[in-house]
């Protein structure tokens, strides 16, 4: 028999009139592959070597021989027959080979395969092909049938139908019915959300001949509960509709869910530059039973989320909706001042986890509505999280919202308004979230053991898997101190013992190599190194987030790590920044100048990993590397100025929050400590681990073919400079010479030029309290009645050669001048100050502003406060155009500003040089190049600095790559 199936024609021909899908067998040999199953849409069903789920086809083997696919080709495209080929995988007769369809193209004998394509649940041409790449073995064409998600579609007593339950891997279980088509899902004629009067909604069905039944009492409608529909629905109260399109010989559809929510006249106008949330728990009060609301349970609830319009920029409680349906919500961790903190699950028509994009965050279930109680500004988790994922790792996305929650019933009212609060993802595995993969009670072998796992440092709460299995001496970790190794995924109910003793030896043989404890049970001997079990980048950047925030619970509370299968154990992501900074719990005036490193077993790793040589190198570059871009001053305080802008509407309403201080003044707290902390970690990473790297001219590409690089130290850093062009380290592990770096002549750098000199020039200065306006900027103006000193100048600080006081209440802004000549303008390169100012400062040159530091945007007045406070601060402003400069006659000008009227003391002093190009450059670039630069001085070698330089100009739209990390 030339059939490839022991099927009767009659019914293939039965398959095709019923389904109008054409299923293709030629004439073919005997044992021939046949596609069994097709699973099109899979959340949960089975999950690939990733932890993922994607679509899956199963293969089958009829018999009576094995088959070897060797040759044989999958598509979904009738124009590609050849789109992906089968590696050398043997099935015998009667069994069967699942294929997973994900775009993976995975095709190693022996292991899982994937396609290098996805199917359609919608249905799409799918096909088998023989070797020869032409003849068809199997088609469905023009398509399979649409198939819901977790639904399969495969053979069952000879017919393709859909099948009651899937079975990769095994014989297909019964045939649902060979469903004629899928009912489409019913429309409304008013969608969910929030509204003042009563509606009445209109159901219809595209699917010709379909019945609508519908429920509003939360159950899912079916052939034997709801209502049939047949005239408008009217709706006055809060309502969650539910409809589902049945007809005879049709799958029935998907569900629909309409969550319809009403407000008090008086809320009906309430719109914001921010998104809204609405919460309503039907009048049940969220549970408060515990002393940890983590324990409390979850109460039923409905959701409306409304997102900013595209082009008004703001939101109306009345919609458009941006999410509507229903969900579970419960209180989790501490409570203050009436505000909370909420977990919040999005569910679907079953109550089963949904998982939905919200805000423009990915899909998933799990959400945090947070009011963080102790951080004023609510800035906080937001910049450490954004420094983490610009560091390149994952950290929780986040999105400020303004939020009512209704829990007495009835409509929404006033006074359910909570405030400003943030939605934020919920630390859980997931794809796009903590991407490992999911570790099943089934797998208790390796390589599947090995991950995913998901380990936190914190207090343990009833329930928790506590690793007490770990090794402690001598290494002084504790099990049992405030913050406990925990094991917070695979979860409680699904982890196996077996599990948790694999990820136990594992940190234990890590510990046993990272203190080189070779009487340890768990020593692996003398050739791993701790970089085979950590994944040194991730523990480095996460480390820089708690040292910059100085948490209190740094390194030992809420401190997150995760391992893949097979991978290293990676640090993060970050978590609960509210008790950092520069307060906590209303305590200001944190100090920022603390090395911090504590903790049980976290801190204890950071602590070990930090007396490491190359570990020390390796954090020394990437912090002075990310200094320039991701944790960057500026840009972080101009990011934070951004998102203080977008919560200032929404603060400034009537609240019942606490807040020691308004706003304005909490962010500009909180950006003067962070630009301190900053400038002081800069120097305690130089003094603790490896000096600043040299400095490059230009410091980085795009540059024109011929065009010359400059190399110079930083301030005080002494050494020699050697450098490489081929992107390979001067320094080699261990810190010898790489023999191909080479030693950058100084002699051949640039030349600089002291144009005014710090300490020792002559300033006209005025301190008055009056009004200059802007011609005291200009050359000509006449400054004889100012009064002149030499730098330093100020009061109050005891440093000072030239003191302009007496402090006068009220007086904001001193004033200076320094008149200057300068030749052959047109040979400098640029310019470069070196300012002392106390507080913030506007320098112009001839007129012009060059630069401001600690000053707000916009026109500066005589009485401009400063934003940040100075503190005697030193700020290097570089790369400065020569264009600012006349041949001959020049002027530079410089006010200070007071943080304050009641401010004590004032500071200033100023540096300015001028770089000329040497005649004979050392570097000139003909191709494009990675060059890499550190000092060496004595046994001690500096940051490396590195950049990629190309020869190219930048069009309009190309992304130029200019520094790695």
């Amino acid at each position: 028999m030339n059939i490839r199936l022991h099927y009767s024609p009659l019914a293939l021909l039965s398959i095709s009139i019923a389904l109008a899908v054409t299923c293709r067998y030629p004439d073919v040999q005997a044992s021939t592959p046949v596609i069994n199953e097709i699973m099109a849409s899979n959340s949960a069903t089975l999950a690939d070597e990733d932890g993922d789920y994607p679509d899956w086809v199963e293969i089958y083997n009829p018999g009576p021989g094995s088959i070897d696919l060797d040759g044989w080709f999958m598509t979904d495209s009738q124009v590609d027959l050849v789109k992906w080929r089968f590696p050398a995988e043997t099935i015998a007769a009667d069994s069967y080979l699942v294929v997973f369809t994900s775009d993976k193209n995975r095709a190693t004998p022996g292991n899982e395969l994937h396609t290098n394509f996805k199917l359609k649940s919608e249905g799409e041409y799918l096909a088998l092909v023989m070797p020869d790449g032409v003849t068809i073995g199997q088609e469905f064409n023009p398509s399979f049938p649409p198939i819901d998600t977790d639904l399969t579609y495969g053979l069952a007593m000879g017919l393709y139908e859909l099948l009651e339950t899937p079975t990769p891997g095994a014989a297909n279980s019964a045939g649902i019915g060979p469903f004629l088509g899928v009912v489409a899902r019913p429309d409304v004629s008013v969608k969910g959300g929030c509204y003042v009067d009563a509606v009445d909604v209109i159901l219809t069905c595209e699917t010709a001949g379909a019945v609508i039944r519908y429920t509003t009492d939360g159950t899912v409608p079916s052939l034997v509960n709801g209502t049939d529909y047949s005239s408008p629905i009217h709706i006055e109260s809060l309502t969650t509709l539910l409809a589902t399109g049945f007809r005879t010989d049709y799958e029935p559809s998907d569900t629909r869910i309409e969550t319809y929510v009403f407000i008090d006249p008086s809320v009906a106008s309430f719109n914001s530059n921010l998104p809204i949330i609405v919460l309503d728990t039907l009048g049940e009060d969220l549970p408060n039973l515990n002393d940890d609301p983590d324990l409390d349970p979850y109460i039923d609830c409905r959701i409306v989320i409304i997102d900013t319009d595209a082009q008004s920029g703001r939101a109306e409680i009345t919609g458009p909706e941006h999410f509507e349906g229903w969900g579970e919500i419960r209180r989790r961790g501490e409570s203050t001042y009436g505000q909370g903190h909420y977990a919040l699950e999005i569910q679907d028509e079953h109550r089963q986890d949904n998982e939905t994009p919200l805000l423009g965050m990915p899909a998933e279930s799990d959400w945090i509505v947070s009011f963080d109680v102790i951080d004023y500004s609510l800035l906080k988790n937001e910049i450490a999280f954004k420094w983490f994922r610009d560091m390149g790792h994952y950290a929780p996305r986040q999105r400020y919202a303004e939020v009512y929650l209704n829990t007495d019933g009835g409509d929404i009212a006033p006074n359910d308004y909570k405030g400003l609060f943030v939605l934020r993802e919920k630390i859980k595995r997931d794809n796009n979230r903590v991407d490992v993969a999911k570790l099943d009670p089934t797998d208790n072998q390796e390589p599947e053991i090995s991950g995913g796992y998901i380990i936190k440092s914190d207090k343990l709460d009833p329930g928790d898997t506590l690793l007490d299995g770990l090794e402690t001496a001598p290494y002084g970790i504790h099990t049992a101190g405030a913050g406990k190794p925990i094991l917070a995924e695979p979860s409680p109910s699904d982890v196996t013992d077996q599990q948790i003793d694999w990820i136990e030896s594992h940190i234990n043989e890590f510990h046993a190599v990272l203190w080189q404890n070779t009487g340890s049970a768990y020593y692996p001997g003398a050739g791993p190194k701790y970089s085979d079990y950590v994944d040194v980048e991730s523990w480095i950047d996460h480390g820089f987030v708690e040292q910059i925030g100085l948490d209190n619970d740094a390194f030992w509370g809420s401190y997150f790590a995760h391992k893949d299968r097979n991978g290293k154990i990676y640090s993060g992501p970050p978590w609960d920044f509210d008790r950092s900074f520069h307060n906590n719990a209303g305590d200001y005036d944190k100090p920022y100048d603390i090395w911090k490193l504590n903790g049980e077993i976290f801190g204890k790793w950071h602590q070990r990993l930090q007396e490491y040589l190359e570990y020390k190198m390796a954090l020394a570059d990437r912090w002075f590397g990310h200094r320039e871009n991701a944790l960057n001053t500026a840009r972080t305080l101009a990011y934070i100025d951004e998102k203080a802008a977008l919560m200032s509407e929404a603060m400034s309403r009537p609240q019942t929050k606490f807040y020691p201080n308004p706003f304005p003044t909490e962010v500009d707290l909180f950006k003067t400590w962070i630009a301190n902390r900053l400038d002081w970690l800069d120097g305690e990473i130089a003094n603790r681990f490896a000096e600043r790297p040299p400095i490059f001219n230009p410091p980085a590409g795009p540059v024109d073919p011929g065009e010359s690089l400059e190399i110079s130290k930083p301030s005080g850093v002494l050494g020699t400079i050697y450098y490489t062009l081929d992107g390979s380290d001067p320094r080699l592990e261990g810190g010898a010479i790489n023999p191909i770096a080479m030693t950058y002549d100084a002699s051949d750098g640039p030349i600089t030029e002291s144009i005014v000199q710090m300490s020792s020039s002559i300033w006209k200065y005025l301190y008055d309290g009056s009004n200059q306006g802007t011609v005291w900027r200009e050359y000509g103006f006449d400054d004889t009645s100012w009064v002149a000193g030499p730098g330093q100048l100020g009061f109050g600080e005891g440093d000072e050669s030239t003191n302009i006081g007496p402090r006068v209440t009220g007086n904001r802004t001193a004033y200076f001048r320094h008149k200057f000549t300068v030749s052959n303008v047109s040979e400098i390169m640029d310019l470069k100050i070196e300012l002392v100012h106390d507080d913030g400062a506007v320098v112009y040159l001839n007129g012009q502003e060059v630069d401001r530091v600690f000053m707000p945007d916009g026109p500066i007045q005589f009485d401009t406060l400063a934003k940040i406070q100075g503190e005697n601060s030193n700020t290097t402003l570089s790369g400065i155009s020569s264009t600012f400069l006349n041949e001959g006659d020049n002027i530079i000008t410089v006010e200070i500003h007071q943080i304050a009227d009641t401010s004590s003391d004032i500071s200033f002093d100023l540096n300015l040089e001028a770089t000329r190009p040497n005649a004979d450059p050392q570097i000139v670039f003909t191709q494009n190049t990675i060059v890499r630069a550190q000092t060496k001085n004595g046994n001690n070698w500096s940051a490396q600095n590195e950049k990629l330089f190309q020869i190219q100009t930048a069009q309009p739209g190309q992304i130029i790559i200019s520094e790695f990390l």
